[in-house]
């Protein structure tokens, strides 16, 4: 949701503007997160762009759309023909559940790996074991979630040579951003597939197919439980995957 403002004066430290409705979205995303309000200019036309979640438990129905203003603990009170509201309505959001998955998906590879305390890995397919450089990986991933997870995390893949490097690499969201993890509803199953390419200069040997989670915002990897898992550096050791010389 993209909001239009335009300061006329100084503008006071900690102003967070808000969308709300009725508690079913959370604002996670918004201008004031990259740009506190105390450095907004003074005389200008600010463009704030908002990203909302909906709560996975959120009731399908309509709901108010309201944007609010708020400085620390306090709701401030809209001035002028709003001088009474805490809130100015802006529309009507109307909640539909997207589909989801809560019957297991048959995977080839079990793990029943645990990413911090909420996310589950159930398992893994990869359509081949040996490939040539400047070759793509295809990975199949099936995730559940235990409990709602508490960050938006991304998903990073390395395929790592014989010579410690990273030569094919791939950091995605699943869905593409359309279903993020903090969206997951306990007991979901998600499953991702996409391309891990190798680079053309990769040298022969055996790879090791690695994977993780890490919160985009601070870099931070999700530690993960499993015999497989290197404990110190936060991935998941998935497969051996040989890559042949260059004709």
């Amino acid at each position: 949701m993209e909001l239009l403002w335009q300061t006329t004066g100084p503008v006071p430290p900690d102003i967070e503007p808000v969308v709300v409705a009725d508690s079913v979205v959370e604002d996670q995303d918004r201008l004031t997160v990259r740009l506190p309000s105390e450095r907004w200019p003074a005389d200008a036309w600010l463009r704030d762009v908002h990203r909302l979640i909906v709560n996975p438990g959120a009731t399908p129905g309509q709901y108010p759309l309201a944007v609010q203003l708020r400085q620390g603990n306090r709701t401030l009170v809209w001035s002028g023909l709003l001088r009474t509201k805490e809130a100015v309505r802006v529309g009507t959001l109307e909640v539909v559940d997207r589909p989801r998955l809560f019957t297991p998906p048959s995977v080839r590879n079990q793990l029943n790996a645990l990413f911090g305390t909420t996310v589950e890995l159930v398992g893994f397919e990869v359509d081949r074991l040996q490939v040539a450089p400047g070759d793509a990986l295809r990975v199949r991933l099936v995730w559940r979630a235990l409990d709602r997870p508490p960050e938006r995390y991304k998903v990073f893949t390395h395929l790592v040579g014989p010579d410690g490097q990273i030569h094919g690499q791939r950091d995605l969201e699943p869905g593409d951003g359309l279903l993020p993890t903090n969206g997951w509803a306990p007991g979901e199953y998600v499953v991702m597939e996409y391309d891990v390419p190798l680079a053309p200069t990769a040298p022969a040997g055996t790879y090791e197919l690695r994977l993780g989670l890490y919160n985009p915002q601070t870099g931070k990897r999700v530690p993960v439980d499993h015999p497989q898992a290197n404990v110190q550096e936060h991935y998941l050791s998935l497969a051996a995957v040989e890559v042949s010389r260059q004709p």
